[in-house]
């Protein structure tokens, strides 16, 4: 389902990931999350996950994450230092019809639990997927930063028959940058 800015479901969904980003305790994070929700990442398929625990556990070692990323990228600096953000700026907008059908190839979709990229197309369709792309940068004040794309979707629920429509968390795909 593709999204306008100014719809009501838009703004809905980015009050709920403001209220995400606002939200300190990993656990308490962990409650954005619908159980089943899957996450796929393009720069290290082994990060995959298959619901919403094994998310949180990842959002707990997210730290090492990053900086192995950050080592990776050439980066040179010892211990805290490489973590140390001075400032953390995002965007947000609705998923472009491209972006919406788009989750990667089957090394990435195979480790979050998917037989195929095409059993995902169909599931998001059938269970009426709509997203949200976030980018997301940090920066050390040092001309050193991260930028990190992802693209959030959301199963959206009884919209066909007339009730009150509710957005539970689907699939979190991310790539840094």
């Amino acid at each position: 389902m593709a999204l306008s800015e100014s719809s009501l479901l838009f703004k809905h969904l980015c009050e709920i990931y403001h209220q995400y980003r606002q939200t300190k305790d990993n656990r308490d994070k962990g409650l954005f999350y619908s159980a089943d929700c899957r996450q796929i990442c393009r720069q290290d398929p082994s990060y995959a996950a298959q619901d919403r625990d094994t998310i949180v556990r990842y959002l707990d070692e997210s730290g090492e994450m990053v900086e192995r990323i950050l080592r990776e990228a050439g980066w040179d600096f010892k211990g805290a230092e490489a973590t140390t953000t001075k400032a953390s700026y995002y965007t947000v907008r609705p998923l472009t019809g491209d972006e919406a059908n788009e989750f990667g190839d089957a090394r990435h979709v195979i480790p979050a639990g998917f037989s195929s990229v095409e059993e995902l197309q169909a599931r998001a369709k059938a269970e009426n997927w709509t997203g949200l792309r976030v980018n997301m940068w940090t920066d050390d004040g040092g001309e050193r930063g991260l930028l990190v794309k992802v693209k959030y979707w959301w199963r959206l629920e009884n919209v066909e028959n007339g009730g009150d429509s509710t957005a539970s968390h689907a699939l979190i795909s991310f790539a840094a940058v």
